[in-house]
């Protein structure tokens, strides 16, 4: 039990607790579409690991300021003694926030504040750990957005979609702004372990690889570059890098996984092994100091705008040899138009060829038509003229005879 002064890097390398896991059960992700909550998952062109996931590395964005707060001592409250149930016994994503809550939630906050009371901090403000409903999740709206009046659709989106954590920047008299969006997730569901060392687009639609492109889509509406996914095995730093190689923009997400057993005993000269609370630790003070995606709204606009995921082919398309473009509405849209054009036009021919058998144009009884002695005989044979039946629903009544 911590308590005193501790070395910020014992402090934050300290062991988590065990987690019963045996109640929780096996089940499915976020599901891509309109009717789930989360809408239709924007992917990005790759997904790889991160590999220079680390405090040096990182340290160079943060202004060196990673390196001198690990390396200060600070007076610490004991570590928080949470009994098995509620909070060690985990039954499904709900209860592991209860643990979240009262252990990590409560270190990092603490780390956080310890190195930001002595002024090692981002120009603009703190940086804190909060639940996402503390925070404004934005939909940034961009100038394009605005002139093709989607500001008021950008709102209902923001307000669709909340993570469940969020580091936060305060502002003045408002609402503290979402700049790190993390998700929680239980690992009989999901585990980083399920998704291949390199991705390419169009396989985050599968269902073990959704909770990345869960957190991605998080990152592009709040244009942050840097989210996560904490789950009872592990943490998943996430990080989102432009790629300019091509005419159209696109996205490269970084993935680094932090085992939740991970842990050091104080004294351990190795600053390079990472925790849970160490890495998001890290992960605030990097969003704070190399936080955006990109600062060009062209941009943004047209990542959240262009869905890189291939259009179906029809089975229309198929038949005749031909496909639509993927991305392209205006083939598919245009073919439907053909189609229904075209059955307009037989339903037609139908019709007055049917009217040219039962009718004459002036309305008056057609020489095709059978007469009625003709129709009785018809009858009696057996074979009686089922248009008949039809002209007499459609047609005048027919006369009586004396």
């Amino acid at each position: 039990m911590a308590q005193g002064h501790s070395l910020l890097l014992d402090y934050l390398r300290h062991a988590n607790p065990a987690i019963d896991r045996s109640h929780c059960r096996p089940g499915t992700n976020t599901r891509d579409g309109s009717r789930s909550k989360y809408g239709s998952l924007r992917q990005p062109k790759e997904v790889r690991e991160w590999d220079d996931f680390s405090v040096s590395s990182l340290d160079a964005i943060c202004n060196g300021i990673l390196g001198q707060g690990l390396r200060r001592q600070y007076q610490f409250q004991p570590y928080p003694v949470l009994a098995e149930f509620p909070f060690r016994e985990i039954h499904e994503e709900d209860s592991f926030k209860s643990l979240l809550i009262g252990w990590t939630w409560q270190i990092v906050s603490a780390a956080l504040a310890a190195v930001q009371d002595e002024g090692l901090k981002h120009p603009s403000g703190e940086v804190y750990m909060v639940r996402g409903g503390q925070a404004e999740f934005p939909a940034q709206t961009t100038h394009q957005e605005k002139a093709a009046n989607q500001e008021k659709a950008a709102q209902q989106e923001k307000r669709r979609f909340e993570p469940d954590w969020a580091g936060a920047r305060r502002r003045n008299s408002e609402k503290p702004l979402t700049i790190l969006p993390g998700e929680t997730k239980i690992s009989t569901k999901w585990t980083s372990a399920q998704v291949p060392h390199v991705m390419r687009y169009g396989m985050l639609d599968k269902d073990k690889y959704r909770p990345i492109g869960q957190i991605y889509r998080y990152c592009l509406f709040a244009n942050a570059r840097y989210g996560y996914l904490i789950t009872d095995e592990e943490l998943v730093a996430v990080r989102i890098d432009l790629d300019n190689s091509n005419d159209q923009p696109a996205t490269v997400v970084r993935y680094k996984s932090i085992p939740w057993r991970n842990h050091s005993d104080a004294g351990v000269p190795d600053p390079e092994l990472m925790t849970v609370n160490l890495g998001l630790w890290i992960l605030h003070f990097a969003a704070a100091w190399d936080g955006q995606i990109t600062t060009d709204e062209d941009i943004l606009y047209e990542l959240r705008q262009r869905e890189v995921v291939p259009t179906p082919i029809s089975a229309s398309a198929r038949t005749r040899g031909t496909t639509t473009p993927a991305g392209s509405r205006t083939g598919s849209r245009r073919r439907t138009e053909e189609l229904n054009s075209s059955f307009r036009s037989e339903t037609s021919g139908i019709r007055n060829n049917l009217s040219g058998v039962l009718f004459e144009t002036d309305g008056s009884q057609s020489s095709a038509t059978p007469s009625r002695r003709n129709r009785k005989r018809g009858s009696e044979d057996g074979c009686e003229d089922e248009s008949m039946g039809r002209r007499r629903k459609v047609g005048r009544p027919a006369k009586k005879h004396p």
